[in-house]
Formats: structure tokens, C-alpha cells, sequence
């Protein structure tokens, strides 16, 4: 009975945190793979005031520096901008990135899925991709021609025509349906920044090696690109820990009265060990020593039992009926991650909750009265 209580809530604790963890790395994942990646270049104080002319120059020569770190898995230079999108006598104010398509989809994730051969697309193709929010609100269709009007970095005035040749739908990102994709070359022409761009994305393995960047730009990992997702994923896990910890409780008090259960059943015993000359403070080590062998053996049952179901569950996960957002983007299913932190604080919370919750029933029978436990 204490074993099986001890080894149920041992799996529940373990496969909780493994959700939890799973749940969050999950998100991150994704915003990393299709957003920010691990890292990115700017130039300076670009992400406290972003600016049009704050941009980036000779990004060519700092691309081929940085494909020689051997951290730099994949990389993607992005000019941003602001503009009016007409289609008709529709517009729409939307996210203007220019971004060289070959790169852009070997670094992320979010143009992959959409059906279109970056290598047909010229450099200074006057084409576009709209986001879904963007193509909605123009009622626009795949092979519709939309006209851009912005301000370039120089003050001029910036309009041309582009021609739609996809839209941006189904399970990506709904932070960024308001954003349009061109090419990077046109997007600086567009904005008048000859060879120059806003931002380099970075794709890393590990901490990446020191970087001789010139004094003027900056790196700066995904936390500091996006405070308040950041922000928000620290609070929510914070949110998450209270819950951990009232399950934590929840088990530590039926362990507690599993225990004390055991204790009292056998409390004749414990009256006829006394009668015959048992020390108490032999009896009280004796109990608490009982209940340490328990935990560290449900602490081996449970291990295995949790490894068998978080494994499961990392496999599968749980779908749920219906999608649920969280930071921008859509999640339908849940799955575990097998970490080590799923083990060790499970087997803490056993085995501290097998000892202290020990202690009470083994003073209480070392302290009864060996006729009273035997009437008992």
C-alpha cells in the first residue's frame, strides 16, 4: 500500500514536469525556428528605437565572416520596413521584410511550408507574400497585383507594384499575419538602403564563439529580442511552480497517511517489541529507517514506470479538441520531454516527504506504553 502510494505519485509528479517542460520548450521551439532565431546582428540601439536608417552596411562581407564560426548553423539577413498596401480600393497598413527566400527558408521554419520554388523567384522580382490578416483584409487572391507606398531611408517617396504569388495561412504564426514578404533586393531598392539590411537572423549550435563584430552593431540573443514574451514565459512558469508544488503537497499528505496508517496497524507489535526490552530510540530508528528503504524502492519502481510513460507521451502527446494560442502561436497538442529534472524532483519530493513524514508515527511508537499498544 505505501509503496504503490509512494510510486503513483512519484509517475504523477514526473509526468507533470515533463508536460510542463515539454509544454514550454515546445513554445520556445517554435518562436526561435520561425521568428528570431537564437540570435541576431543590429546595429546599435536599432531594438530600443528602430529606425529605418539604422541599418547595416556591407552585410555581404559580415555574412561571409560569419559562415566561417562554426556555431553559425544557418543565417538570414531581413530589411523591416513600414507601408500602405492597395489592392483596388482596399489598403492596408502592413510589415514590410525583405528577405533572400533561399536563406530565409533554410533558417526558419515559417516560409517552408508554402508552396512556392524559391529558386524560380529572380532577385529583383517585383513579388510578394502576404500574410493571412493582410490577404484577408484586401480580399486578395494568389496572381493579384497590390501596390506598396512608404518613405524610403532618404525621405523620398517609395511605391511599386508587386505581384502576389502566395499567402501565408494555415498553422504559422499569428504574430505574423500582418507581415508581406519580398525579396531582399528589391526591399532595398524599395527603401533606398543599397546593400544594406536591418537585421542579420542567427541559426546557433551551442554558445557561440567570440565575434569580432565592428563597434557599431550589436548581438543580442532571443530573450533580449523579445522581452515580453520572455517576461510572460518566466511569469507563467513561475504560475506553473505553485501548481507543481500544491502537487508535491497533495502527495506528501497521502504518503503521510499511508504511513501513519502502517504505524498504527502494527502499533500490538510495536507494544510486544517494547515488552520485551526493544529501546524506543531503537523502535524509532527501526520505523524510520523502514520508511527510508520504502521511498528509495518506490523511488526505482517509480523511476522505471515514469521513464515507460513520459517516454509515451513524448511520442504521442496528448491532442487536444481544439487549438489554444499562446504567444502568437497555435499549439493543438501537448507532448512530455524526457529530462533528467522529471526524475530528480520527483525522487527528492519522495524521498525527504518517506523521512520526515516518518518521524511522527515512530515517536508515537516509541513513546506508547508497551500495555497500552498491546490493548490498542
Amino acid at each position: 500500500m505505501t509503496v504503490s502510494m509512494m510510486v503513483c505519485g512519484y509517475v504523477l509528479v514526473s509526468l507533470f514536469i515533463a508536460w510542463a517542460d515539454g509544454a514550454y520548450g515546445e513554445i520556445i521551439s517554435q518562436f526561435i525556428n520561425a521568428r528570431t532565431g537564437e540570435a541576431q546582428i543590429h546595429f546599435k540601439d536599432y531594438l530600443e528605437e528602430p529606425k529605418m536608417y539604422k541599418a547595416i552596411a556591407d552585410y555581404e562581407g559580415l555574412l561571409s565572416y560569419l559562415e566561417s564560426n562554426p556555431s553559425v548553423l544557418s543565417m538570414s539577413p531581413r530589411v523591416k520596413g513600414g507601408a500602405l498596401i492597395f489592392l483596388n480600393t482596399k489598403n492596408f497598413h502592413a510589415n514590410v521584410v525583405g528577405i533572400d527566400f533561399d536563406k530565409e527558408i533554410a533558417a526558419t521554419n515559417f516560409l517552408r511550408r508554402i508552396p512556392i520554388d524559391s529558386g524560380s523567384i529572380g532577385k529583383n522580382s517585383y513579388v510578394i507574400v502576404l500574410g493571412e490578416k493582410v490577404a484577408n483584409a484586401l480580399k486578395a487572391v494568389v496572381g493579384d497585383e497590390v501596390m506598396l507606398l512608404s518613405s524610403g531611408a532618404d525621405g523620398s517617396i517609395a511605391n511599386d507594384l508587386f505581384k502576389v504569388i502566395d499567402i501565408a495561412r494555415g498553422d504559422r504564426a499569428k504574430i505574423d499575419e500582418m507581415n508581406v514578404y519580398i525579396p531582399i533586393n528589391v526591399a532595398q531598392e524599395f527603401f533606398s538602403l543599397p546593400g544594406k539590411v536591418h537585421e542579420i537572423m542567427l541559426r546557433t549550435k551551442g554558445k557561440l564563439a567570440d565575434l569580432n563584430l565592428p563597434t557599431d552593431l550589436t548581438l543580442s540573443g532571443w530573450k533580449e529580442i523579445e522581452k515580453d514574451f520572455y517576461k510572460a514565459m518566466e511569469a507563467d512558469r513561475k504560475g506553473d511552480n505553485v501548481a507543481r508544488f500544491i502537487i508535491m503537497v497533495l502527495v506528501a499528505l497521502g504518503v503521510f497517511n499511508t504511513v501513519l496508517m502502517s504505524v498504527m496497524e502494527r502499533m500490538r507489535e510495536f507494544g510486544v517489541l517494547k515488552a520485551i526490552g526493544t529501546n524506543p530510540s531503537f523502535l524509532f530508528k527501526m520505523i524510520v529507517l523502514e520508511n527510508i528503504i520504502v521511498g528509495a524502492l518506490s523511488i526505482v519502481i517509480g523511476t522505471i514506470l515514469a521513464l515507460a510513460v513520459n517516454y509515451y507521451f513524448s511520442k504521442h502527446g496528448i491532442t487536444f479538441g481544439e487549438t489554444f494560442e499562446y504567444g502568437g502561436f497555435e499549439f493543438n497538442e501537448m507532448k512530455a520531454v524526457m529530462e533528467l529534472r522529471s526524475y530528480i524532483l520527483p525522487s527528492i519530493v519522495i524521498l525527504v516527504t518517506s523521512i520526515f513524514v516518518s518521524l511522527y508515527p515512530a515517536y508515537r511508537a516509541a513513546k506508547i506504553p508497551a500495555i497500552e499498544a498491546i490493548h490498542s
